[in-house]
């Protein structure tokens, strides 16, 4: 990953450093297109993250959910107004082998550093409270809104393991189809389908709904207007990569080094005659370029010779493992047309719309492999040693220690959760890939010791075990779990902030499939309560685990019932229960409340602790989502499925929906007394969230939403600092 900074904001380029810049050079490699009437595949966090920094969405608060909804909305309305049928795809756990896991380090680091800088100008107010500052990092719960919004267009999306960007290019190659991505990998793709492979980067897309004035033979049929998006597709025989040989594109990263490999360094490569490159060029587009000139002279050459050039650097004692390694980084950009862009294909259950041969030209992944056992049989000094192939096995015999697909032998239900993301994939990588899993940097205080993420590390434990009862259970641990090292799994996360790796002890846990049911089991774990619809369960355990586990929280307030930050949220997600706030009444209430608190008391200095309480909470909502999802995937084994009712499918976005307002109801309720604020929720605080304009559908909403919030306080203060010794079964002791 690379960041380029223009002016004020940073637009973050995925893929290899500066080789997006270097094939723009040539204003030629791209040429003009029109998505209309198509299937497209598109990288999803690429899409998603692209659209949050071209739209200038604030984060500092936590998370502007709404306003992020509204804007996925208009864009994704300009897809289906031009019969565009997008299929988003996700990534799933990272590479089994943790090869990725310093880039993985080192982009966190940055993340950090861009909020630590923040947080040291947080006295000034125009550092914070503007509108056009923007922190290139996604909130919490961004996907879960992404995901609202797509299923709501009935869309597909489908989650993959291993990274998106590529498993996307795979199943664009499968449906012979364009693929759309701002990650600079996919220039680099390498495929064995004879039909060609169509590439549009997300920048170049031209984000207006044109009309044409003439019909497709679709649309004239259906007598309507043909409806296009302008963008631009890469052609490769125009631009700078016009001189190298397709086949030796896998070998491009290991010369340029990417998120798998570091940079080989090939002194013959200095002996190549260089260009009189002009003066506005960097040193690294003129590195790129040079390599790319070196690598072109083997256009005509069986793989081995390159190869041979390039592992000619590499130390005997290092050079299997190293090897090994490369073939792995060169694997990536190889696709099999008919491997797993197939799979997923009839996981959507699609086929291609247009004729695709069913035969390959050739298997480019058998001759490199082929040419790396070579070389390296040639440089080793004793012949027997090989090269691991990095495919896994398909049969039914698995050996312990054998690599095996990550959810082999799991119930088809667990597999769809995953698959239809309603799971969390930071579990996968923890229990499966060596090194483990490295927690992502969110909005939250510098100045404590412990991460935001101390507040949810009881419920990822809880994830961990229960995966690991499931492997258990089918005796496939050893076989399978790379990251469990002496009965524990290793965060990545941060500590008086520094990214330290913290051991997490594990041990199996069982579920009861015949005896349980699922709310049986979370009652058992996370309190009985009286309350019976699913999102009121839903808010209480989530406050109720939040108190328990919160840095400040229970530091601040002797009971759950006297904090601010609890009344002002669940205030706020009774209100989005109950009636749809849009972005323009959510404007003027921030305003309102803001200004009521600023006539109160000084607002200059940007109150991060209560943003880090946020966070905590919907870190926590998140995650006992996440488990109630791989629970009901475990239990559902051999079940007839049971239907999700509606007021179980109410989004947990929809209760953080803007936390900017969250901010300032809670300052505004600290401004109250503690014994006057429940008085004033209810009679002031939740009418004028609902509406000012006061007929009978707002006096009835506003009802519903205090009858709903008094119910939740009567449940909070019944069980107020009990602190149930269930919650703990299936933590390691």
């Amino acid at each position: 990953m690379w960041i380029m900074r223009l002016k004020s904001h940073e637009i973050i380029v995925m893929g290899i450093s500066n080789l997006n810049s270097y094939i723009h050079r040539e204003s030629r490699s791209f040429i003009p297109h029109l998505l209309h009437n198509t299937l497209v595949v598109i990288d999803a966090p690429s899409f998603l993250g692209y659209l949050s920094s071209k739209c200038k969405l604030p984060s500092q608060f936590g998370g502007e959910y709404c306003r992020l909804y509204a804007v996925l909305l208009k864009y994704l309305r300009m897809f289906a107004a031009c019969d565009v049928d997008p299929i988003f795809v996700f990534g799933g756990w990272h590479n089994r082998d943790g090869f990725n896991l310093d880039t993985l380090l080192n982009r966190k680091k940055q993340h950090y550093k861009e909020w630590e800088e923040m947080m040291n100008n947080r006295t000034s107010k125009d550092s914070w409270d503007k509108e056009s500052h923007v922190i290139n990092k996604l909130p919490p719960l961004s996907t879960s809104v992404f995901l609202d919004v797509v299923e709501s267009f009935q869309f597909k999306h489908v989650a993959w393991g291993s990274e998106g960007h590529l498993h996307s290019a795979e199943l664009a190659v499968y449906l012979n189809c364009p693929v759309i991505s701002r990650n600079s990998d996919l220039f680099l793709v390498n495929s064995d389908s004879p039909m060609p492979y169509c590439f549009i980067p997300l920048d170049s897309i031209f984000w207006e709904v044109k009309r044409l004035n003439v019909q497709c033979e679709r649309c004239e049929t259906l007598r309507k207007t043909c409806s296009v998006l302008s963008c631009k597709r890469f052609c490769l025989s125009n631009s700078p990569l016009k001189c190298l040989n397709p086949k030796l594109f896998p070998l491009l990263p290991l010369l340029l080094g990417n998120d798998y490999t570091k940079i080989v360094h090939v002194p013959r490569i200095d002996g190549v005659p260089r260009p009189q490159y002009p003066p506005e060029w960097s040193e690294r587009l003129c590195e790129i370029d040079t390599r790319v000139n070196w690598l072109s002279q083997f256009n005509n050459d069986d793989l081995t010779k390159p190869l041979r050039a390039i592992l000619s650097e590499v130390g005997k004692e290092q050079l299997v493992e190293m090897g090994n390694r490369m073939m792995k980084s060169v694997f990536v950009y190889i696709i099999d047309s008919l491997g797993l862009g197939q799979e997923m294909a009839q996981f959507l259950n699609l086929s291609p719309r247009l004729y695709r041969p069913r035969l390959r030209q050739w298997n480019m992944k058998d001759i490199y492999t082929d040419a790396f056992k070579s070389v390296l049989h040639r440089f080793c000094s004793c012949g027997n040693e090989e090269v691991s192939e990095n495919v896994e096995p398909s049969g039914s015999s698995v050996n312990a220690g054998t690599v095996v697909d990550i959810m082999y032998k799991w119930p088809v239900s667990l597999i769809n959760k995953f698959r239809r993301s309603e799971c969390a994939t930071y579990a996968l990588d923890a229990l499966y890939v060596r090194g483990g899993v490295v927690l992502k940097v969110v909005c939250e205080d510098i100045d404590l010791p412990q991460s935001v993420n101390k507040v949810s590390e009881e419920l990822r434990a809880m994830q961990y075990n229960i995966l690991l009862g499931l492997e258990d259970r089918l005796e496939l641990i050893e076989a399978k779990c790379y990251g469990l090292i002496d009965h524990s799994v290793t965060e990545h996360t941060l500590l008086n902030g520094e990214f330290q790796p913290m051991r997490v002890s594990c041990r199996p846990y069982r579920l009861d499939q015949t005896e349980q049911s699922l709310e049986e089991f979370m009652s058992e774990h996370f309190g009985q309560t009286q309350l019976t619809d699913p999102f009121d369960r839903q808010l209480y355990w989530t406050i109720s685990f939040w108190f328990r586990n919160s840095q400040i929280a229970c530091n601040q307030c002797e009971k759950v019932s006297d904090n601010p930050v609890v009344l002002a949220f669940s205030a706020f997600a009774y209100v989005s229960k109950f009636t749809r706030i849009n972005n323009r009444q959510i404007s003027e209430l921030i305003d309102h409340f803001q200004m009521i608190c600023e006539s109160a008391v000084s607002c200059e200095e940007f109150r991060i602790s209560l943003v880090h309480q946020l966070t905590e909470l919907q870190l926590v909502a998140y995650e006992l989502s996440l488990l109630r999802e791989l629970v009901s995937g475990i239990m559902q084994s051999g079940k007839e499925l049971r239907q999700t009712s509606e007021a179980e499918k109410y989004s947990v976005w929809r209760m953080f929906g803007s936390c900017r307002l969250i901010y300032w109801l809670t300052i505004c309720l600290e401004q109250i007394p503690s014994s006057d604020r429940i008085q004033y929720l209810t009679t002031k605080m939740i009418p004028e969230l609902i509406g000012r304009r006061w007929n009978r559908t707002t006096q009835s909403t506003v009802q519903q939403a205090v009858i709903a919030f008094a119910s939740l306080l009567r449940a909070i203060q019944t069980k107020d600092e009990q602190h149930s010794s269930s919650s703990h079964l299936l933590l390691c002791s």
